[in-house]
């Protein structure tokens, strides 16, 4: 039996409605491990700031701003929950170049905030997202791909809104007491 991860509903939630946030503005995990896609996400948004000079994009982190992350780009380390939610809630969009990923919850938080997402199509962004109903995804390790994906929705705020909406709706359903539901009835027989 299936049992998908369940997600705390109070710990993130919709702060800045969609439509209130600059498109502008993104936001993106860092990590130092490879298949995370780090550098394929840095390199998509220097693309697409190449065609939308006005871009803003911050990453956060565990480990210490990394040399690859250009100047333009802001970097918070070890953000608070409050933070992290704030910053959630600013982004029009979250983007996740990972390679490979069991059920990741960066974009699911980012989701529950009502950010539009970019994601990478890899089966754990797969549990929650849907190409053109819930996400924009591409393959991954193809930067321009996901660059082409970020412009899309910088640059047309009705889907990128449209897409923000319908993926905090469909969010939802991942509650804890879903999957405690589920698993109870999967050792219950």
């Amino acid at each position: 039996m299936y049992i998908p991860n369940g997600l705390d509903m109070m710990a993130f939630g919709v702060d800045i409605a969609p439509e209130s946030r600059a498109s502008h503005k993104l936001l993106m995990l860092y990590h130092d491990h490879p298949w995370k896609g780090s550098n394929d996400g840095i390199a998509a948004l220097c693309r697409a700031k190449e065609r939308v000079p006005e871009l803003e994009a911050t990453l956060f982190g565990v480990p210490a701003r990394a040399p690859e992350i250009p100047t333009w780009i802001n970097y918070m380390q070890k953000p608070t929950h409050d933070v992290l939610r704030k910053s959630y809630n600013e982004a029009a969009i979250f983007v996740s170049p990972s390679w490979a990923e069991g059920w990741p919850l960066p974009p699911a938080e980012a989701a529950q905030c009502g950010a539009a997402l970019c994601l990478t199509d890899i089966g754990g962004h797969r549990e929650y997202a849907v190409h053109d109903m819930t996400a924009l995804l591409s393959e991954p390790k193809n930067h321009q791909a996901l660059a082409g994906n970020i412009v899309t929705l910088i640059r047309d705020s009705r889907k990128r809104i449209t897409l923000a909406m319908q993926a905090n709706r469909n969010i939802q359903q991942f509650t804890w007491d879903r999957s405690a539901d589920l698993f109870e009835k999967c050792i219950l027989g």
